[in-house]
C-alpha cells in the first residue's frame, strides 16, 4: 500500500503520548494524520474528504452515540466499504485476530508500536483500484441477456453487489460465535456466487473459509474474513466498470 501523500484519520478522545507516537509514525511514512475526537465527527469528515486509513483508539475513544466500536465501523463501512481500519490499544486483553473479528477492523496495533510494525500492517492491505475478473463467466452472463431481457445483466450484478456485504456480515457474526455450520454454509454460497461473476480471488478466500471453518481454525477464519472484506470492494469496482461498458455498448445510436 503506497502511503505517500495520503491522509489518515485517528479517532481518539485525547492526544496522549500513544496517539502522538502513532501520528508521528504515520507522518514519517507520508500518511498525513488528522485527529478526530468522536465517531460522529469521523462520519462527517468521511463524507467531505478522502481518507486512506482509519485508526481508532479503543481505550480513550469517546463513543458518542455508538454503543461499541463495531457499531461505528458498521456505519463507516456503509460509507467507505474498502477503507482499511486499524484499532489502537494499550491493553492486550484479547488477541489481535479476536479483536478484528469481533469489531470488523482489518488490523490491530498494540502499543507501543514501531514504524516497522506499522509499515508491515499497511503492506498487507491491497492496492487501491480494481482487479481483473475472469472473462468466461462474465461472457456467459452477457449471453443470457439476449434470452432473459436487456436488464438481466445489470440486475444480477446489482444483486450480487447488494447481497455480498450482508453475507460477509453474517460470516463475521458466525465467526464471533464460532458457528462452524453457519460459516461453512455462507462461505460455500459466496464461493459459488463469486465464481459466477469471475471473482476468482474472492472465491479462493471463501474456499479457505470453508476449510478453516470445518477444522475450527478460528484464527485462520479471522484472517481470511478480514481479507475478504478488503477484497470485495475491488471486485465491486471491477463489476461496475464492466457494467458501464456493457451499457454503453448496447446504447442505441443517436445520429
Amino acid at each position: 500500500m503506497d502511503a505517500v501523500t495520503r491522509k489518515s484519520f485517528i479517532v481518539a478522545r485525547t492526544d496522549d503520548s500513544c496517539v502522538q507516537e502513532v501520528a508521528g509514525v504515520l507522518t514519517s511514512i507520508g500518511m498525513f494524520p488528522v485527529r478526530i475526537s468522536t465517531g460522529v465527527d469521523v462520519l462527517l469528515e468521511l463524507r467531505k474528504q478522502n481518507c486512506s486509513l482509519l485508526v481508532i483508539d479503543c481505550d480513550t475513544f469517546e463513543l458518542d452515540g455508538f454503543s461499541t466500536v463495531h457499531s461505528l465501523l458498521t456505519e463507516v463501512r456503509l460509507q467507505c466499504t474498502g477503507l482499511p481500519v486499524v484499532l489502537l490499544s494499550r491493553l492486550g486483553v484479547h488477541s489481535s485476530n479476536w479483536t478484528c473479528a469481533t469489531t470488523g477492523a482489518d488490523a490491530f496495533f498494540l502499543m507501543p508500536v514501531s514504524e516497522d510494525e506499522i509499515r508491515k500492517v499497511l503492506q498487507n492491505f491491497p492496492e487501491e483500484g480494481t482487479i481483473s475478473l475472469s472473462s468466461e463467466p462474465i461472457d456467459k452472463l452477457i449471453e443470457l441477456t439476449d434470452v432473459a431481457g436487456d436488464t438481466f445483466f445489470e440486475e444480477v450484478i446489482r444483486l450480487f453487489i447488494e447481497e455480498t456485504p450482508k453475507s460477509l456480515e453474517r460470516m463475521r457474526n458466525a465467526a464471533i460465535n464460532e458457528n462452524r455450520v453457519g460459516l461453512v454454509y455462507e462461505a460455500h454460497q459466496l464461493k459459488s456466487n463469486s465464481a459466477n461473476f469471475g471473482a476468482d480471488s474472492l472465491a479462493r478466500l471463501m474456499t479457505e473459509m470453508e476449510d478453516h471453518s470445518r477444522m475450527e481454525e478460528w484464527r485462520r477464519v479471522s484472517d481470511s474474513l478480514a481479507q475478504a472484506f478488503l477484497e470485495f470492494p475491488r471486485v465491486r469496482s471491477a463489476l461496475l466498470k464492466i457494467l458501464e461498458g456493457h451499457k454503453s455498448s448496447r446504447a442505441p445510436y443517436v445520429g
